[in-house]
C-alpha cells in the first residue's frame, strides 16, 4: 500500500463512525466535528464560528446486487439506470453467433472444429454457443445497455441452452 492510500485510509477512519446498508439504502455517518477540524483546522477563528452538528448522515439510494457468481454495489435507484453495455457479454454473444454462422454454412463441421479454429477446447466451444439462440429482443437490450444488471454473461449461457450439449464433433443437423 502506498503513502497515499495509507494517508487517505487513516483520514476516513478519523470521519466516517457508522455505514449502515440497507435493502435499498446505504447511510454513511460523518463525525462533523472532526471533518471540520480536519478542513479548517482546530485553532482558526473560522472554525468557531461555524456550529457543527456532531454528526452528518449521508442517505445514499443504492444496494448489492448478485450477478452469477459476484455481488456488485449499484449505487442510484436500478429502474432509471443509465445505459450500462456490458461489453463482455456482447462479445460472447458475437462469438456465439460467429461460431453457428460457421456451423450453419458449412465452413465448420461441429464444435471440435470451431475448436481448433478458435484455438480452444470443443467443450468450451459447446458451453458457450448458446448465446447464437437468444431472443432478439433480449440481444437488443443487451447491445443497448438497458439488460437487467443480474444478467451476466454466466447466467445468459444459461437462460438459453443449445439442444445438442454433447455433439463436438461430426456432421451437424444443418449441415448441406
Amino acid at each position: 500500500m502506498d503513502l497515499q492510500a495509507t494517508t487517505n485510509s487513516v483520514v476516513l477512519d478519523q470521519i466516517i463512525k457508522r455505514i449502515e446498508v440497507d435493502k435499498k439504502l446505504i447511510k454513511v455517518s460523518i463525525d462533523a466535528e472532526r471533518l471540520q477540524q480536519l478542513l479548517m483546522g482546530s485553532e482558526t477563528e473560522l472554525a468557531a464560528l461555524v456550529p457543527v452538528e456532531p454528526f452528518l448522515d449521508i442517505n445514499i439510494a443504492g444496494q448489492f446486487l448478485r450477478s452469477g457468481k459476484e455481488v456488485r454495489l449499484v449505487i442510484g435507484d436500478t429502474e432509471d439506470a443509465s445505459p450500462n453495455i456490458d461489453k463482455r457479454l456482447v462479445r460472447e454473444i458475437v462469438q456465439a453467433r460467429h461460431w453457428f454462422e460457421d456451423l450453419k454454412a458449412g465452413r465448420a463441421k461441429g464444435f471440435a472444429d470451431l475448436a481448433r479454429k478458435s484455438r480452444c477446447s470443443a467443450a468450451h466451444v459447446s458451453r458457450r454457443i448458446s448465446p447464437a439462440f437468444m431472443a432478439p429482443d433480449i440481444v437488443e437490450k443487451i447491445m443497448f445497455g438497458s439488460q437487467p444488471l443480474e444478467l451476466t454473461p454466466e447466467r445468459s449461457r444459461r437462460l438459453v441452452r443449445f439442444p445438442f450439449r454433447g455433439m463436438s464433433s461430426g456432421p451437424c443437423f444443418w449441415a448441406k
